[in-house]
């Protein structure tokens, strides 16, 4: 219990000392014998620290099955929740653990999950630049590896709906420098299991290159919690990257430090551009 009220002390946790908590939670105390003793109120908080563990580290290996063991508890009381239901499916989704998410959705239909278009592929061509591709119509991601281990690549990662990184795509492409190079060597990557908005995004900037990562460990040294962040790769290694765009304050800040990112990875925007 003092694990879970250590991880659920503050709205805006702190992510190491949660991760370093984590590993505090021992498989025996989630038996079931072990479970019908505790309290209903340290059920709940216990279930959400998992869940907040699952949120923020979805390659956390015991969460997800953490919390369906609480989850299983709860329902042999008679406390079905449908958030907590949903929850754990979000777990799975987070975890790309997609069969198991299916099965909880058939078990109790009719709730607010996420969507899940049909998946194909396979990660046995990572372990690096893994992601999904989507169909024009989100009814498909595609599992497979992104062309980043060679040559000089520029990917923004971002959250679909980040009116920021809307403002830098919006940016970067009417720029005649900047928009060919993103356009000939850019991508677009989100960790968020989300296809339809990317499907959108794709379709509203007519940028074709938008992608799901399949987890963090997949793109080392990327930060996945925050929106928008550049990286500048030479032959898979970042050389150059920073976060946000452009504010009033500082309206050239972008433009600035996308140019930089190029310079890093010896790309000549008059040769993109006459491309």
């Amino acid at each position: 219990m003092r694990i879970a009220e250590g991880i659920m002390k503050s709205d805006d946790p702190d992510l190491p000392k949660v991760l370093f908590l984590a590993s505090g939670f021992e498989e025996k105390a989630f038996e079931p014998v072990v479970l019908s003793g505790y309290a209903d109120s340290a059920l709940a908080k216990i279930y959400d620290a998992l869940f907040r563990i699952s949120f923020f580290f979805p390659e956390h290996p015991r969460s997800a099955d953490l919390q369906a063991k609480i989850l299983e508890e709860k329902l042999r009381r008679g406390q079905k929740s449908d958030s907590d239901i949903e929850r754990l499916h979000r777990a799975y989704v987070g975890a790309r653990r997609f069969p198991e998410a299916e099965a909880l959705g058939g078990r109790f239909p009719g709730l607010k999950y996420q969507y899940l278009p049909k998946i194909s592929g396979s990660p046995a061509g990572g372990p690096f630049w893994l992601a999904y591709s989507i169909s024009p119509s989100a009814e498909e991601a595609s599992l497979g590896v992104l062309p980043l281990a060679r040559g000089a690549k520029v990917v923004m990662g971002m959250f679909p709906g980040c009116g920021a990184s809307e403002k830098a795509m919006e940016d970067i492409l009417a720029d005649p420098e900047m928009g060919a190079v993103f356009k000939a060597q850019g991508s677009l990557l989100t960790l968020r299991f989300d296809p339809r908005s990317m499907a959108l995004w794709r379709d509203h900037f007519k940028f074709p290159q938008v992608h799901i990562a399949y987890k963090p460990s997949a793109f080392p040294g990327f930060d996945f919690d925050s929106s928008p962040n550049f990286y500048f790769l030479s032959d898979g290694k970042i050389a150059y990257a920073f976060t946000g765009w452009s504010n009033r304050k500082n309206p050239d800040f972008g433009r600035t430090e996308f140019f930089k990112g190029l310079s890093a990875i010896s790309v000549s925007t008059a040769a993109a551009a006459s491309k």
